[in-house]
């Protein structure tokens, strides 16, 4: 299949273009060729880029995963929710919220010093998921959600969370699974694993 291909104009500095004459010689491509490939290279290295890419999209994980995750009395959903977390940590496609980082701490830190040292940890490392903060917006979205479908404040405001940052799947066995919030759609991570999303 051929690829189309778009003419577009651009406007450069005269040095910018000099240093643009010369590389295209030195590569014997033309300019717009060599921009083309410039970009190209560059749209590949770009989050946005892998992300249109994946079959699945941006996936925003409940805090019951996180806990389970860590938490040794169910080894079959603690095996579960890591293989899910794995993957999204290889792949960069997992999505959380301020609710959920803080929901985790809480609800691991209790157990000991060392687990509140290791909670610590863990949501430090989650910050580059770059969690979605309850704004305004998402507190509005939240109250839209749970009059329309009739869930808590607090499951409402995670749906509000995970459209906020555009997911496509919303990882939880908090609520019904096939559940489709407009586009957001339900997996219960105990039920599924993450290769059944590409499906």
């Amino acid at each position: 299949m051929k690829t189309r291909l778009r003419n577009i104009t651009i406007t450069l500095e005269e040095s910018v273009a000099r240093w643009t004459r010369i590389q295209a010689a030195t590569n014997e491509v033309s300019v717009s060729r060599f921009l083309a490939n410039l970009l190209k290279e560059r749209m590949k290295q770009s989050d946005e880029y892998e992300a249109g890419r994946s079959m699945t999209g941006p996936v925003f994980v409940d805090t019951n995963v996180f806990i389970y995750a860590v938490d040794l009395a169910d080894p079959k959903k603690q095996q579960a929710a890591q293989s899910w977390l794995a993957d999204l940590w290889a792949n960069g496609n997992g999505r959380i919220s301020f609710q959920v980082l803080q929901e985790f701490y809480s609800k691991v830190s209790q157990k000991s010093a060392a687990a509140r040292e290791e909670a610590r940890a863990e949501v430090r490392d989650l910050l580059v998921w770059n969690p979605v903060p309850v704004s305004g917006e998402t507190l509005n979205r939240s109250w839209k959600i749970q009059d329309r479908y009739q869930l808590s404040f607090w499951d409402s405001l995670i749906v509000a969370a995970a459209k906020s940052a555009s997911c496509r799947f919303l990882l939880t066995e908090d609520l019904q699974p096939g559940q489709d919030f407009d586009g957001l759609l339900v997996v219960n991570p105990f039920l599924r694993d993450p290769a059944s999303l590409t499906t």
